[in-house]
């Protein structure tokens, strides 16, 4: 057909599959396969496994530092502190957090947009990269917030225990008694800045710090655990084992009343007091004036006791139990002044004085006597003032009043005080008169003798025999004698007495009788001489406290020298060498603690003015203290073949040998054994300890194999 135009072939738009096919078709480039992947994807993915390699290596290098750092962080190692940790932590959260969200937001539309471009393959290529890249960054910042975690801490890694010095010291040492128990914990061995100690006693009770008291207030046995921790987060524990082997009795008292005016009639009724464990065998009444009560059966318990005179007492009482431990009980009584009843106070001229408890006022006939109740007291008012002299003449009132007794005798002087409400006082004064009375006479006689003129001398040290017994009193008897040997020592009382002068010098020596009438000689004197002699070394006194100077480690022992003296003037200097490396130099009076077993040579050096020393040796015996058995088994009843573990850890003392009898013909050796007993049977285990010093105790527990 001439007029027929030739078209080429209507070619169809691709189709989507037909682009991607397209896309990635494989040309045939001189036998070589091509892939026609976009090089963009291809570098994405190296840059991916790189990203992957990167923080793998990151990661595994921040977990060996934590490993040597060895603390609850990795921050540790580097000696980064907690609050800084605290202010980075909280950046840290923050700034990844962030872009944790954004990343997470950009995955989101990245897959909205490739669900809604497929038919746009420009728009399939942006949300195919939006996605890459929003999926790299969620990894990469996943990653990275867990190490940053990891090393600021909030990640904890397994914590290290650092074995340290750290121990555990008791006071009382001995960790057995009775509830209730106090005891004195301190940890010691480590420096205490810087470390954090956290107490469990074992009885549900805790505490924190490096010194602790607790109370155990019932039986049983208790661990108590100490844990400390370093400023690296390093944990140190230590245990020690409190037994509480009874129960102290328990006082249930009643008292009625605690309170009132004197005369105070109180009831004690302590009828309903026991013992948990046991019976209460003794108790005695302490009522906290000169009377006090002890009963041997429970009916004592309950008691009554008046308290005569105003004033606060302390009432106690203690219980004994059948273990013999004790339970003290104390209250306090305020006894107030009497109601409403004057308070006399009463004076005289010539002065009384106080005898047994009663007024006396002496004198000759006749004697003229004032007598004064002025400064009496009421919490009202005093309306009368009654007095009567017991010698037959008629009785006056007023608060002053003069007499004048003209006969010898006794006579009992009464004053009788009412107050506005007619409550009555009475007191008494005795009033003695006699004739004139003679002074006795002191007499000195001495050995060696004096001269007939002269002074007493001889040569330092001076040893002087004293006698009073030619002193005479014309009217009575001599009753005391009084010595001053003038040296400034103490003065002493005897009809023969003996003294030594420790100095050169000259004495006056006086003695002063008294007679049966309490009067007083004029004091007699004898001069003494003591001559100073040629330089001699001092003489060294040394007495101790406790007086037998050894003990048990820590072993605390006082020193007096004072004692000591020199002819030659005084002592000047006291150098004390301990034997134990320890010197000083200082008064007559010391104390030293001995902290290690052994035998010590004290010795002491003393110099006088003259510059003469003196030398004293003594010896010092320190023991260490006695071992204690104790045993702790797994079980101590079933079914034979029995195997139980035994431990000896609870002992005490510097123990060197553990010995375990079975009580069935075996033995064993060591702090820990494990036996069995393969035959039913009662079994007393007993462990025997030796310590260093050849000490011996034993501790035994009884077996049940069924």
């Amino acid at each position: 057909m001439a007029n027929e135009t030739d078209f080429p072939p209507e070619r169809k738009a691709p189709t989507n599959q037909e682009r991607v096919t397209e896309r990635f078709a494989v040309k045939d480039t001189g036998g070589r396969r091509q892939s026609m992947r976009p090089r963009g994807e291809q570098g994405a993915r190296r840059i991916l496994v790189w990203v992957g390699v990167v923080f793998i290596f990151i990661f595994l290098t921040a977990l060996f530092i934590a490993a040597l750092g060895g603390g609850g962080n990795l921050l540790s190692a580097f000696g980064v502190g907690a609050d800084v940790r605290t202010v980075l932590s909280q950046v840290v959260n923050v700034v990844f957090g962030v872009i944790f969200v954004i990343s997470i937001i950009s995955l989101v539309i990245g897959g909205f947009m490739y669900l809604a471009a497929l038919s746009e393959p420009n728009q399939v290529r942006r949300a195919r990269r939006l996605l890459f890249r929003s999926t790299i960054s969620l990894i990469i910042v996943s990653v990275l917030w867990i190490i940053f975690t990891l090393l600021l801490g909030n990640v904890q890694l397994p914590q290290r225990v650092v074995e340290t010095g750290l121990r555990i010291t008791s006071e009382p040492a001995n960790l057995t008694g009775a509830a209730p128990f106090e005891v004195k914990f301190t940890a010691t061995g480590v420096q205490t800045p810087g470390n954090f100690f956290a107490w469990d006693f074992g009885d549900g009770q805790s505490g924190t710090g490096p010194s602790l008291t607790h109370v155990f207030q019932s039986e049983g046995r208790f661990t108590v655990v100490l844990t400390m921790t370093d400023a690296r987060s390093n944990e140190n524990k230590r245990e020690a084992l409190v037994v509480i082997n009874n129960t102290r009795p328990t006082a249930n008292v009643e008292v009625d009343p605690t309170s009132g005016p004197a005369p105070l009639a109180v009831n004690f009724d302590a009828s309903e007091s026991l013992d948990p464990n046991g019976q209460i065998i003794s108790q005695g009444w302490n009522f906290g004036d000169p009377i006090s009560g002890t009963g041997a059966d429970t009916t004592d318990l309950k008691t009554s006791h008046t308290y005569a005179a105003e004033g606060t007492y302390t009432a106690t009482l203690t219980l004994t139990d059948n273990n013999f431990d004790t339970t003290v009980y104390a209250v306090a009584i305020n006894v107030l002044p009497p109601l409403n009843a004057p308070v006399i106070k009463l004076s005289t001229t010539p002065p009384f004085v106080e005898e047994e408890d009663r007024k006396v006022v002496t004198g000759i006939k006749p004697l003229a006597v004032r007598f004064s109740a002025a400064d009496s007291t009421d919490d009202g008012q005093v309306v009368s003032y009654d007095w009567d002299y017991g010698d037959g003449d008629k009785p006056e009132s007023g608060k002053i009043v003069n007499h004048s007794f003209k006969e010898n005798g006794t006579y009992k002087v009464t004053v009788r005080l009412k107050d506005n409400d007619d409550n009555v006082s009475e007191d008494y004064i005795y009033v003695q008169v006699g004739n004139p009375r003679q002074l006795p006479k002191a007499v000195i006689s001495s050995n060696p003798p004096p001269p007939e003129k002269g002074a007493l001398e001889g040569d330092f040290p001076f040893t002087v025999a004293f006698n009073g017994e030619s002193s005479t009193d014309i009217d009575g008897t001599i009753v005391a004698y009084d010595w001053d040997f003038g040296d400034g020592t103490e003065k002493i009382s005897g009809q023969r007495v003996e003294h030594t002068f420790t100095r050169a010098g000259q004495f006056t020596v006086s003695l002063i009788v008294t007679d049966n009438e309490n009067q007083n000689s004029l004091p007699t004197s004898m001069i003494v001489k003591v001559k100073a002699p040629t330089l001699q070394k001092p003489i060294i006194q040394i007495t101790t406290d406790p007086a037998t100077p050894s003990g048990n480690v820590p072993f605390t022992i006082s020193f007096d020298a004072s004692g000591s003296f020199s002819a030659n003037g005084n002592i000047i200097s006291y150098e004390w060498d301990f034997g134990d490396a320890t010197k000083i130099i200082g008064n007559a009076r010391v104390s030293h603690t001995y902290n290690s077993p052994g035998v010590y040579t004290l010795e002491l050096t003393v110099r006088d003015t003259a510059n003469q020393t003196a030398e004293q040796t003594m010896a010092i015996a320190v023991r260490v203290p006695a071992p204690i058995a104790q045993i702790e088994a797994s079980r101590t009843r079933g079914t034979a073949p029995l195997t139980i573990f035994f431990n000896a850890s609870g002992s005490t003392g510097s123990i060197t040998d553990y010995q375990w009898t079975f009580d069935d013909t075996t033995s064993g050796v060591g702090r820990t054994v494990e036996h069995t007993f393969s035959q039913p049977g009662i079994y007393n285990v007993v462990l025997r300890v030796n310590d260093v010093a050849g000490q011996v105790d034993e501790a035994t527990i009884r077996i049940v194999a069924e």
